[in-house]
């Protein structure tokens, strides 16, 4: 064992340990804790450091919720951090976040110099005719989506095809196809859904079992809107026939007419004058593919560095009509669509 020298003798060292022990005893508390940052310091350190890890992940673990609703917002500007829209939008999906988690990540920004946008143009050029007044103000529309249902296309087709599984799809048509109606409709007439009074319907579809369906296979909104327009928006799994997916407005000059016909695109027959036809690309069907633009729009977006036309915050407002007209429905009475 290594020795040490004192008074010319050799000391073990053990001996030497036990002799300053024994007059730390009787040492001040600097001493003390000099002695003690001496030959402690970094087991302590370590021992905390260790305690502190353990109890953070068993914190975590027996806090950790499931995760419900996780979603990234690419120039979403105007919401902050998201957290009061996130809060709204579990409120309206009726997820409980004392039980589940929900994310939104908005982080995500682009800037941009470019304001050039690329969109399907039959909706561009709707657009652009409602808000110049071809038809007047609008004061009603009807606006229909609905075909033979999931289970002829479906990627698992057949009566046991996971929209009909209520666990897995939780909605039905109302949000397969309505919720595509509901935000067009916005857009087209540059106003937001205000109000809903809604039905949503199992009226047909069986499963494997032959039981009625668990989520609706029709449902038919009475809509307000923002600039006090009232219509009707219907989604239907049950149109047994060819595919209906046309919109109408009725304005103060006139009637517009949108995939209504099956040559014209769009068709405005004015109260007074001749009827003018817009001839533009035909609306895809199920039977029928046609690319949708939305992808490269996206993409357009990204390359062109400017918002794109599908902003993710504003669809959500469509969402919230979605869900105002099934807790209508539920309810049995109007519903004020939070914008």
């Amino acid at each position: 064992m290594p020795a040490h020298r004192k008074g010319g003798q050799a000391m073990p060292v053990m001996d030497e340990f036990r002799e300053e022990r024994e007059a730390l005893k009787h040492g001040t508390p600097k001493q003390k804790f000099r002695y003690f940052l001496d030959y402690y310091k970094w087991h302590v350190v370590a021992a905390v450091a260790i305690i502190v890890f353990a109890a953070s992940m068993i914190y975590n673990m027996a806090t950790r919720k499931e995760m419900a609703f996780s979603v990234s917002l690419v120039n979403a500007f105007d919401i902050g951090t998201g957290e009061e829209q996130l809060a709204s939008f579990a409120e309206y999906a009726g997820i409980d976040t004392e039980e589940f988690d929900v994310m939104a990540d908005s982080s995500l920004q682009i800037d941009y110099t470019s304001t050039d946008q690329n969109t399907a143009a039959s909706l561009q050029k709707l657009m652009v005719l409602v808000a110049a007044g071809e038809i007047g103000r609008v004061v009603t529309f009807r606006t229909t989506f609905g075909h033979g249902g999931p289970e002829t296309w479906s990627i698992t087709p057949g009566k046991n095809t996971w929209f009909f599984d209520k666990t897995r799809a939780a909605m039905g048509a109302m949000a397969d196809l309505g919720i595509h109606k509901t935000d067009m409709l916005r857009y087209i007439l540059g106003q937001d859904i205000v109000r809903t009074t809604a039905r949503l319907l199992t009226l047909d579809k069986r499963g494997a079992d032959d039981q009625l369906i668990g989520v609706d296979d029709n449902a038919i909104c009475i809509y307000e809107t923002s600039g006090g327009a009232f219509g009707t928006m219907t989604a239907s799994w049950t149109y047994y026939g060819a595919e209906d997916n046309s919109t109408i407005l009725y304005g103060t000059k006139g009637i517009m007419r949108i995939y209504d016909d099956p040559v014209h695109t769009i068709t405005v027959i004015p109260g007074e004058g001749e009827v003018k036809h817009y001839d533009l690309e035909k609306i895809q069907t199920n039977d029928d593919q046609t690319a949708s633009g939305v992808i490269d729009e996206f993409v357009e977006a990204v390359i062109q560095n400017r918002p794109s036309i599908l902003d993710a915050g504003d669809v959500i407002r469509s969402m919230k009509a979605v869900f105002a007209s099934i807790l209508s429905s539920e309810e049995g009475r109007p519903v004020d669509v939070e914008t």
